[in-house]
């Protein structure tokens, strides 16, 4: 079959054979050649299709433009365009995967920041081990605190997520327990630990600036000399729930006005053969100079009898091989305060409220170990013993031109001081009626000098 669609000098004929579609033309520029291109194929191209492509091709070689050169430069040109939009794809792609490829290696790095970046509980360590327990003669007390009130909240903590909400969230936390004194310890503790944890590159920033230290008040309580008949007349009976050691270091916190922590840890070692003078060696010394405590005959009744001992007041853990605690005297005092009241058969009472009834075991107005050296310093005071006298029995310093250039001891002024604290204690806690009420060991020492 074939349809003429029309002739001309180059015998341009649109012919089908059998299914397909030919364009046949002849050029003279290569002497009549003749030239077949396919149009498609019959019956996926309509013959009114295949007119209309052939007339787009016979318009081609009327106007002396070869088909299969125009067909290959436009093959060309879809090449060229397509290598082109290739490579624009492969240099896109490129830098996408470059992208990619970055972005995953900087999650790598800071899940290895992550994995590498110190916790609380790294600070903690290395703040005790690197700082406190080299420069602090009270690094048990910040050790105490680290582990009590901050490691089990904010231990796994990195130490850059720690923020002042998570510092005054502590606070509250100690606070509702009643116990602001301990919050501010907290607080003091912690904000220098992150300051020391700032110069050793361990943290960026210290959570703790702008927070501020729970109201407690200055503390002022000193017991009056009712008040310290009442204590004194408490410690020896069998009312209080506490051991003889406690009974025995709060007695010498008021006798030798040293701090608990360091009665508590009065060793053999540091008493003389005559058991005239304690010496509390500077690494137990809070301003970390060595301070000599003269111990009056009452002292030395109250020290009694240290042969054999290593430690007066050895810890009730044996395994341990170490002093009672300091905050162990503070427990025995306060649970003696707040001692739980039962009935005949051993049953919890409680109050209206619901509230477990307590009963104060001393019968004076609640009190701390502490207070117990701030009433021997106002017992000094009453008994007109000059303020550096009374500092210098205290082991205060006053001031860096004093520590360094006046040596003198003033072993006889606190000596003086302490015998002036033992007679006044003496005074309160002698039956009334009873006048020049001396110690026995005072009287017996009175014999043999005379």
């Amino acid at each position: 079959m074939a349809l003429r669609c029309g002739i001309d000098a180059n015998s341009v004929t649109h012919v089908c054979k059998g299914r397909v579609f030919f364009f046949i033309w002849q050029t003279l520029c290569l002497n009549g050649e003749r030239h077949e291109m396919t149009l498609g194929t019959y019956p996926a191209m309509s013959v009114a299709e295949a007119r209309v492509r052939h007339a787009q091709e016979y318009a081609k070689v009327a106007s002396k433009r070869d088909p299969l050169e125009v067909a290959t430069a436009e093959a060309d040109r879809i090449l060229e365009g397509a290598r082109i939009e290739a490579d624009r794809i492969q240099v896109e792609a490129e830098a996408k995967v470059q992208e990619l490829e970055e972005h995953a290696n900087r999650l790598l790095r800071k899940i290895q920041q992550l994995h590498d970046a110190p916790t609380v509980k790294y600070l903690v360590k290395e703040y005790l081990t690197r700082h406190a327990m080299m420069h602090k003669t009270s690094w048990q007390e910040d050790k105490r605190v680290l582990n009590k009130e901050v490691l089990p909240i904010l231990g796994n903590l990195r130490v850059a997520d720690v923020t002042r909400s998570d510092i005054k969230q502590l606070i509250e936390s100690i606070e509702l327990r009643g116990a602001p004194a301990a919050a501010t310890q907290m607080l003091k503790i912690v904000r220098r630990m992150f300051s020391w944890g700032i110069e050793k590159d361990i943290a960026q920033d210290n959570p703790c600036t702008g927070v501020k230290a729970p109201k407690d008040g200055e503390r002022t309580r000193a017991l009056n000399d009712s008040e310290i008949a009442l204590l004194w007349k408490a410690l020896e009976s069998d009312a209080l729930s506490m051991g003889d050691d406690i009974r025995r270091i709060l007695k010498l916190i008021l006798v030798t006005a040293a701090r608990p922590g360091e009665v508590a840890s009065m060793h053999k070692d540091n008493l003389d053969p005559d058991l005239k003078t304690w010496t509390i060696p500077a690494h137990i010394s809070k301003n970390g100079r060595e301070h000599q405590v003269y111990l009056t005959p009452l002292a030395r009744q109250i020290i009694g009898d240290t042969t054999g001992k290593g430690y007066l007041f050895p810890s009730p853990h044996k395994a341990k091989k170490t002093h009672i605690d300091s905050h162990a005297v503070a427990t025995a005092v306060r649970r003696n305060i707040l001692s739980p009241m039962t009935d005949t058969s051993g049953n919890p009472l409680f109050t209206a409220e619901g509230k477990q009834a307590v009963v104060n075991l001393f019968g004076i107005t609640p009190w701390g170990a502490h207070d117990l050296r701030r009433t021997a310093n106002t017992i000094m005071a009453e008994e007109k013993v000059l303020f550096e006298h009374r500092e210098r029995v205290l082991g205060h310093t006053l001031g860096k031109l004093d520590r360094i250039y006046n040596k003198f001891d003033f072993a006889d002024e606190k000596r003086e001081a302490l015998e002036k604290v033992e007679r006044h204690i003496l005074r309160a806690i002698a039956p009334k009626g009873t006048d020049n009420v001396i110690s026995i060991t005072t009287a017996k020492e009175n014999r043999k000098a005379a």
